[in-house]
């Protein structure tokens, strides 16, 4: 018998079209520049950046998360490593 978990269900809202300050206000023009431009370099970018090899750096880094579905799951090290890379490597929708 097989089955399904759904360990990580979440997700995104979608993108205000009009940047606002918690004031109310209008964000300015700099501002939203900076954020066009910082906005791909997050913590998960370096995941992105190096693209077909990274379910293998998220074996890797996160081996101790791998380590916890061992005694669960058959082949952890794989499946677990690549469900990781997926819920996180990919852009956010």
């Amino acid at each position: 018998m097989e089955s399904l978990i759904l360990a990580d269900p979440w997700g995104f809202k979608d993108r205000p079209l009009v940047l606002q300050r918690k004031d109310g206000k209008e964000v300015s023009i700099f501002t939203r520049f900076l954020i066009r431009i910082l906005e791909p370099m997050n913590p998960l970018s370096g995941i992105r950046f190096f693209g077909p090899w990274g379910p293998n750096l998220v074996r890797r880094i996160r081996s101790d998360i791998i380590a916890r579905f061992e005694p669960h799951v058959k082949d952890a090290n794989l499946f677990v490593g690549n469900y990781i890379y997926q819920c996180n490597g990919k852009d956010p929708s």
